[in-house]
């Protein structure tokens, strides 16, 4: 059989990606009022939440007892892995961009488009995230 991950650091960086929408709801509140100073900052405390979920993500990583190429129930989860990470990744790229740019220029509706879809994107990956989290490191405890 496959032994069961740790749930420690796997939890923790849920917890982290849980909370981090809270920024993203806050920078979503000051695009809307196009104040340019909170949105920044939010969008800089997510980021730096999302590189911490990252962070966690990669110590729980060595929790898990296989690899990619150990077996198929390896395979399906490490692609899952992947490709949420690279959602992930993708996101932090994004976002920091998005906040470079208001740096160098007066927000506008167009960055206030920028945001929004940004948000939402976050929220997708947070959302998605949950259920990969229960049958990846939940579910393995589950059973007897």
């Amino acid at each position: 059989g496959v032994a069961k991950p740790d749930l420690l650091f796997p939890t923790l960086a849920l917890a982290v990606l849980v909370l981090s929408c809270i920024p993203m709801y806050f920078a979503d509140k000051a695009v809307a009022r196009l104040d340019q100073s909170a949105t920044r900052i939010w969008l800089i405390v997510s980021v730096i939440m999302a590189l911490l979920f990252m962070g966690l993500r990669i110590v729980a990583w060595r929790g898990l007892s296989y690899r990619w190429d150990s077996h198929i129930y390896g395979s399906i989860l490490w692609f899952a892995l992947w490709m949420h990470t690279g959602h992930v990744l993708t996101s932090i790229f994004e976002t920091a961009m998005i906040v470079a740019r208001m740096y160098a220029q007066p927000l506008d509706a167009h960055q206030r488009i920028d945001v929004e879809v940004d948000n939402l994107y976050w929220y997708f990956i947070v959302a998605i995230w949950i259920p990969f989290y229960v049958l990846i490191y939940v579910a393995p405890h589950l059973g007897g």
